[in-house]
């Protein structure tokens, strides 16, 4: 299960994070990062693009089906039909698509309240200067 968040300043400053957890809940992999000056959507939509391709390029890949878990039911909908997404949207949504190739996946809605390691990277990520991912902590 890959739970992910976007986050964003009242300036503008947005952040992502995600928490990739196996069946038992075990934290195998998380990131945060910035997500520079986007606005919320944004950076909920950018939460899933990073965390489909780490997820990609990591071992577990074609070992597993991943889930991922979003706190926006409106984000959801415009990923499960991106027809229906906002033009000013269509070429990130399209973006988590290309590199979904081959990744077995499934999208679905998880209360901020069961996302708040994945919320509290998102806003860690904020002022990050550099990219940060770590695979099977300890």
């Amino acid at each position: 299960m890959y739970c992910v968040s976007g986050v964003q300043r009242c300036v503008g400053k947005a952040g992502i994070g995600g928490v990739l957890r196996d069946y038992s809940s075990k934290t195998l992999m998380y990131f945060p990062k910035s997500a520079g000056v986007v606005d919320v959507l944004s950076a909920e939509i950018l939460a899933l693009v990073e965390a489909m391709k780490l997820f990609g390029e990591s071992k577990w890949v074609d070992k597993f089906k991943v889930v991922f878990e979003c706190d926006s039911k409106l984000i959801i909908d415009w990923i499960l039909r991106p027809h229906i997404a906002p033009v000013k949207f269509k070429r990130t949504i399209s973006s988590f698509f290309s590199i979904s190739n081959g990744v077995e996946w499934s999208l679905q809605f998880a209360p901020r309240e069961c996302n708040t390691m994945a919320d509290i990277l998102a806003k860690k990520g904020i002022d990050r200067a550099s990219d940060l991912t770590i695979f099977d902590p300890p």
